[in-house]
């Protein structure tokens, strides 16, 4: 609302005539303005901690990544001997038995792999969930105390107003 459509709705609404250097105005003016740099230094606040975040997020998958690769290279050359032995052994029926039990071995760390993945994503979701939910308290924690710091304002400045009138 600019100064002079406040002037106007005073006007209209209540009758009461004011200038635009009214102090009650100026007073209006600089709430708007340290209330816009405080949202504005939470908005920044809240970014970088969520870039933190991504950050740190991403670099515990590339971890988990390197963990998971490190337990199937293993688990592939475990395969590899298991089956060597078997072939050399003349045991046909121990290389197959070999295979599946690492086929499930393999599976089974996949399968955990992608439960520590579902779970840190899950983790970033809630951590990101509730940084909107406190940028969006700070905003309104930061509207009620502008309203409230003009109505005091003008509640102070309404017996100086009935004198000008």
């Amino acid at each position: 609302m600019t100064p002079d459509d406040l002037i106007a709705e005073l006007a209209t609404k209540h009758g009461i005539k004011i200038s635009a250097k009214d102090p009650v105005l100026v007073v209006a003016f600089l709430n708007d303005l340290i209330l816009s740099d405080q949202l504005d230094r939470a908005r920044g606040l809240m970014d970088e901690q969520f870039r933190g975040f991504t950050r740190e997020l991403t670099g515990h998958r590339k971890a988990l990544e390197g963990e998971v690769g490190k337990l199937l290279d293993a688990a592939d050359g475990e395969l590899g001997r298991r089956i060597a032995a078997a072939v050399a052994g003349g045991l046909d029926g121990a290389a197959r038995d070999a295979r599946e039990r690492m086929a499930s071995t393999i599976e089974g760390g996949r399968a955990q792999a992608e439960a520590a993945i579902a779970h840190l994503v899950h983790e970033a979701f809630l951590a990101a969930r509730g940084a909107a939910h406190a940028r969006m308290w700070a905003v309104c924690a930061a509207g009620i105390a502008g309203v409230i710091a003009v109505g005091l304002v003008l509640y102070a400045a309404m017996p100086l107003l009935a004198r000008i009138a």
